[in-house]
Parts: C-alpha cells; structure tokens; sequence
C-alpha cells in the first residue's frame, strides 16, 4: 500500500518528493512474496530474508534519491489490517494501485509528526475542505 508523499497526492495535494513509500502487512506470506520480487528486481545481492521483514518497524531503503523506494511494514500509530480495509484504489496507467486512506494518512502523518508531516496535514485540510 502507497504511504507518503505519492499518497498525499493523491489524496489532494500535489507535492514533489524524491521518495515512494511502500508498507506491507507484517506476515511471513508477504515477506516472502516481497523477497521472490526482489530477487526478480535484481536486488538479491542484498541479501533480504524473509525474518528480516518480521521484525518490527523495518524500513528497506532501495536506491537513492530522487527515485529511492521505501519498504516498511509498520504504521505510525495505524493498524495495517485497519489502513488496508480503508485504503483508496487508484487506477495509475491500468494498474490498480492501493493508497493508504484520508482518515488514515491523516494519524498516520500526525504520528509521524515531522514538519513535513504537519505541513500535509494543514495543506490536505485545506484542499479538502474545499471540494
């Protein structure tokens, strides 16, 4: 599911980021789903196994940015299970791409609560209140 900023454009306002955020349930299925696509990607060298995407609050960083991609499996202060049922589906160029819900990227930036992330939350409010 898509966090961060690509989900704050999605969800109203449009902002540059260098990053995209990607967060996975913390299952032993899908540690092993994201390590074989890994491996497909050309990124085996690195090494990932399956437990390293069990632990808590992981974040796998691949490549640099401007076009570096974050893995994480955990929320800031959102049950992913909750996040998931609440998510928006996004048509991008026929792909059906999943992004983290409003309600949901609105805790979830508040617990973050870098200035970036308070930045989005009073710029998401204000475009939203809006439509």
């Amino acid at each position: 599911m898509v966090i961060g900023g690509f989900a704050v454009s999605i969800h109203g306002y449009p902002r540059t980021t260098k990053v995209l955020d990607i967060c996975i349930n913390k299952t032993e299925e899908n540690a092993g789903k994201l390590i074989a696509i890994l491996n497909d990607f050309g990124f085996g060298s690195l090494n990932f196994k399956e437990e390293d995407f069990l632990k808590d609050e992981i974040i796998a960083q691949l490549g640099y940015p401007p076009i570096r991609i974050d893995i994480l499996n955990d929320l800031n202060g959102i049950d992913f299970n909750f996040a998931y049922e609440n998510k928006r589906i996004v048509n991008m160029n026929g792909i059906l791409t999943n992004f983290i819900g409003y309600n949901e990227l609105l805790i979830n930036k508040e617990r973050a609560g870098r200035d970036q992330d308070l930045l989005d939350i009073k710029k998401l409010k204000e475009r939203n209140k809006l439509k």
